[in-house]
């Protein structure tokens, strides 16, 4: 897993580690060079979605790097949940072009409607990357700051 308290200016390792998805990923494509920017239309090629709900993300570009460039991640659908400013930073993001971004804001400390919540998100993008022809889909946390004590 990324670790989302490190500081975004330090080098990150975004080379997949074997026996991990990411090089299972990495090793059924071809190099990024020869991959089309929506995915590869070979026959059996791996085509990954992934769809979270975030809430202020602490080291936003450093997740979206390492999930759109590790593991090659072609369509992100992520709900803002409760955080000001998130839609704008996606839209702004170097893959913005990648991320269908929806807004939410519910009970920030009522489990069950967060969960009803994501659950819904999650049954929206279903029928959407299906439509853009992905294979898999991943439902990831998004992370959130955590507070100092």
């Amino acid at each position: 897993a990324l670790n989302c308290s490190m500081d975004i200016n330090a080098p990150v390792l975004l080379e997949p580690l074997e026996h991990t998805l990411a090089h299972a990923v990495a090793a059924s494509r071809p190099p990024r060079s020869q991959t089309p920017d929506q995915g590869s239309s070979r026959p059996g090629a791996v085509r990954i979605g992934l769809v979270c709900m975030m809430r202020d993300p602490p080291a936003l570009r450093t997740w979206l790097r390492h999930y759109a460039d590790t593991l090659r991640v072609e369509r992100f659908y992520i709900l803002a949940d409760d955080s000001p400013g998130l839609v704008d930073a996606l839209r702004r993001s170097p893959h913005a072009s990648r991320i269908e971004v929806s807004e939410s804001s519910g009970e920030k400390r009522h489990y069950h409607r967060l969960k009803d919540r994501q659950a819904a998100h999650i049954s929206e993008a279903i029928p959407r990357a299906r439509e853009a022809g992905l294979t898999h889909l991943l439902h990831v946390s998004g992370g959130r700051r955590r507070r100092q004590l």
